[in-house]
């Protein structure tokens, strides 16, 4: 089964990440950008669940093929776009070196799309790719309409059908919507929680320790995950009170499984007289970085 990514900001961590979750090895990687990455995995996956877990990734797409020539009978064969609709809404997003000329075969596709019934509506956007804002409003993951990819990989093209776009909604919620929020200690984004914790373990069953909890993002994101033996310490009562007001703020508004979570306020220096040897399996953590 062949899968594209489409990386972050960071494509070296959203790499690493996705290594990481699916254990690649080198010889599944087929083909890598700054901005994509296309895998050869030997199963299929559910992509939503997948970009939920996630926090570098921006799409999950599936790759139907590799092509030479991008034509609108193609993509129509390829995507079944003249099977059982009667309007469609499809949009592009090309990545890869060179020029695409995006608009001559959105016009070639609507015409044979209507020459078979099928109306449809050519979603656009001012940047080369379409957001996941775009996708995601215009239903383009959804039986009314489909995203297509297109990676430009020398004189081929892989092209796919966007699955899942990364939770940008959610993501938001859990950044600005949470109750308590330190632009001085608490400002690790969700996503970046996200990425640490995968490349720290695979196991949900560990017990996670963030020795400066800040605001709660690690242990917040972690519950989310499934971890169920969380500890989150930090030296100011006020961080302390933070991550209890935004873990309790997660409890409410998630459903989420029964877990033990230890907040405590302790000075990393001494966290040994609280946390007894071997007592945690993997620190996952943004330790101060000095003065701004």
């Amino acid at each position: 089964m062949k899968y594209f990514f489409i990386l972050g900001n960071n494509p070296t961590l959203s790499l690493a990440e996705i290594a990481s979750v699916l254990n690649l090895k080198p010889n599944q990687v087929l083909f890598l950008s700054e901005d994509s990455l296309v895998v050869d995995v030997a199963d299929s996956f559910d992509a939503e669940k997948l970009i939920n877990k996630l926090g570098g990734t921006i799409k999950i797409a599936d790759c139907k093929s590799q092509i030479a020539d991008l034509t609108a009978a193609k993509i129509i064969e390829l995507f079944e776009l003249n099977n059982g609709h009667q309007k469609i809404n499809f949009g592009f997003s090309y990545y890869g070196a060179g020029k695409f000329d995006e608009k001559s075969l959105a016009m070639e596709l609507k015409k044979k799309l209507k020459e078979d019934g099928v109306n449809s509506r050519w979603v656009t956007s001012k940047e080369k790719q379409l957001s996941s804002v775009v996708v995601e409003l215009n239903k383009l993951t959804s039986d009314k309409g489909v995203e297509i990819i297109i990676i430009k990989n020398r004189d081929n093209y892989y092209i796919g059908k966007t699955l899942a776009v990364q939770p940008f909604k959610e993501l938001s919620k859990r950044d600005y919507g949470r109750p308590s929020r330190d632009d001085y200690s608490g400002m690790l984004p969700p996503k970046l929680a996200k990425i640490m914790i995968n490349l720290a373990s695979d196991n949900v069953k560990h017990k996670l320790l963030d020795p400066f909890c800040g605001s709660g993002t690690v242990l917040t994101e972690s519950l989310l995950m499934g971890y169920k033996n969380i500890t989150g310490a930090d030296k100011s009562a006020k961080a302390v009170d933070d991550t209890k007001k935004n873990v309790s703020w997660l409890r409410e508004n998630y459903q989420l499984p029964n877990a033990n979570v230890n907040i405590m306020q302790w000075d990393v220096r001494n966290l040994s007289q609280k946390i007894k040897q071997n007592a945690i399996d993997v620190i996952v953590a943004e330790a101060y970085l000095g003065p701004s």
